[in-house]
C-alpha cells in the first residue's frame, strides 16, 4: 500500500496548506479558549457585586483560616464572600458606613456578632464558617496538629457508579458528550470532504493518469486517508489546546468545570480510535456513492444516505449516554454503522467487557473492508463511464460483469 500512503500524504499536505483549513483551525482554538475562559470572564465582570465583609477581633491568620472555611467559589475558583481583616471594630464600622464593605463581623467575644444592612444572605454562610473554625481551634487545643485537623474536616469525594462499579463523574460525562458532538460533526464534515475530493479529482481528469499507476482501491484508500489525517490533526490541535488550558487553570487554582483527574485516559484513546474507524466507514460510503457523479451537486445528493446513518449513529449514542450498559446500548454497539459513536460512549462512560469491544471493532473492520471493496469497484466502473450519468441499474450491471 505504498502508493496509498503517498497519495494520503499528498492529500494531507494539500489540505493543510489551504487557507480555509487554517482559518477553521485557528477559529476552533479561539472558540475553545472562549468556552473554557468564559466562567472566569463572567466572574470578573461580576466582581463589583461580590460581598466583602470586614472582620475584627481576630488576627490575620485567623481571618485567612475563616476564609478557607467558606465553601462557595465562583467559576474561576475565587470566593464569592470575601473577608477583609481590620485592626479594630471602629475601623470596620467606619468602612461599613462608608460603603467600602458590605458587613462587619466581630469576633473575640463570647458571642460573634455581625452587622449589615441586609444580613440574611451572608449569615448562614458566615455561621457555618465560624462554626468550622471554632471546631478546628478546639481540636488543636486538644492536641491535634494542623494536618490531623484538616483530615477531620476533609470532605469525601462522591462519585456516581454504574451497575458494574465503574465511577463516572459529571465532568467526565460532560466531556464525553462534547467529544461525541465533535465526533459527529467531524465524521459528517470530513466524510463529505472525502466525497468532494473524489469528485474534484475526477473532474480534473487527474484520476485517469493516477489509475494508470495505482489500483482504484489504493487511490480510494489514499484519498480517504489524507482527508482523515487532516481531520485528526485538526482535532488533535483542538483537544491539546483544551487540555493545556485545563492544566494551566488547575495550576493557577482556577476552575473551568472539568477536572482532568476525573476524566480517564481511555476516553481520549477511544475518541481517536473510533474517529479513525468511523471516518473510514462513512468516508468509504460517501466516496462509493458519489464516485459516479461528475459534479459536486450530484455528489451532495448521493451523500444523503451516509448523512442519515451518521444522524442515526448519534441518536444511538445518546441511548448509551443515558445508560451505557442497557440492553439497547449493547445491541446498538454491535451494529457497524452505529457502533463508532455508541461503543465510544460505552467505553468512555461504562465498563463493557473486553470481548464486546473486540467484537464491535472486528465487525466494524469487516464492514469497512466490504464497503472499501465495493466503493473501489464502483470507482473503477465510474471512470470507464466518464462523461455519462449512469443509473443504479447500469452500475450494477457493470459491477457484475467486472
Amino acid at each position: 500500500m505504498r502508493n496509498a500512503r503517498l497519495i494520503a500524504m499528498r492529500e494531507l499536505r494539500s489540505r493543510v496548506r489551504r487557507t480555509g483549513y487554517r482559518v477553521t483551525t485557528v477559529g476552533g482554538l479561539l472558540l475553545i479558549a472562549a468556552l473554557f475562559l468564559l466562567p472566569t470572564i463572567t466572574d470578573a465582570l461580576q466582581n463589583a457585586s461580590r460581598t466583602e465583609i470586614a472582620v475584627s477581633g481576630a488576627d490575620a491568620a485567623t481571618v485567612r483560616a475563616l476564609q478557607r472555611s467558606l465553601p462557595e467559589r465562583a467559576p474561576n475558583g475565587r470566593p464569592t464572600l470575601q473577608l477583609r481583616h481590620v485592626a479594630g471594630a471602629s475601623a470596620g464600622e467606619r468602612l461599613r458606613r462608608d460603603g467600602e464593605v458590605d458587613g462587619l463581623l466581630l469576633l473575640g467575644g463570647a458571642t460573634p456578632r455581625y452587622r449589615a444592612e441586609a444580613p440574611d444572605d451572608e449569615v448562614d454562610r458566615l455561621l457555618g464558617a465560624v462554626a468550622t473554625l471554632t471546631a478546628q481551634q478546639r481540636l488543636q487545643r486538644r492536641g491535634l496538629d494542623a494536618r490531623e485537623v484538616a483530615a477531620v474536616f476533609d470532605a469525601p469525594r462522591i462519585a456516581v457508579r454504574d451497575t458494574d462499579g465503574k465511577s463516572v463523574s459529571s465532568q467526565s460525562r460532560t466531556l464525553v458528550y462534547a467529544l461525541l458532538l465533535m465526533l459527529y460533526m467531524s465524521v459528517l464534515v470530513y466524510g463529505a470532504a472525502a466525497s468532494s475530493a473524489i469528485v474534484q479529482e475526477k473532474a480534473s481528469r487527474v484520476t485517469e493518469v493516477m489509475i494508470a499507476r495505482v489500483t482504484p482501491l489504493e487511490h480510494m484508500a489514499g484519498k480517504l486517508g489524507g482527508v482523515g489525517l487532516a481531520g485528526l490533526a485538526q482535532f488533535a490541535v483542538w483537544i491539546g489546546a483544551a487540555l493545556a488550558i485545563l492544566a494551566v487553570g488547575s495550576l493557577l487554582g482556577g476552575s473551568s468545570g472539568v477536572e482532568l483527574a476525573d476524566v480517564p485516559a481511555t476516553t481520549f484513546i477511544a475518541f481517536g480510535a473510533f474517529f479513525a474507524l468511523g471516518f473510514t466507514l462513512y468516508g468509504a460510503l460517501y466516496a462509493g456513492l458519489s464516485a459516479p457523479a461528475s459534479r459536486i451537486e450530484d455528489a451532495t445528493a448521493a451523500g444523503a444516505l451516509p448523512g442519515i446513518l451518521i444522524v442515526a449513529s448519534f441518536l444511538a449514542a445518546t441511548v448509551a449516554l443515558g445508560d451505557p450498559e442497557s440492553g439497547a446500548a449493547r445491541i446498538l454497539s454491535f451494529i457497524p454503522p452505529l457502533s463508532p459513536m455508541t461503543m465510544f460512549t460505552r467505553v468512555s462512560l461504562g465498563s463493557p467487557p473486553l470481548w464486546e469491544v473486540a467484537l464491535s471493532i472486528v465487525l466494524l473492520l469487516a464492514m469497512i473492508a466490504l464497503v472499501l471493496w465495493l466503493a473501489a469497484k464502483i470507482y473503477r466502473v465510474s471512470i470507464l463511464l466518464y462523461g455519462t450519468r449512469p443509473g443504479p441499474r447500469g452500475i450494477l450491471t457493470l459491477l457484475r460483469s467486472s
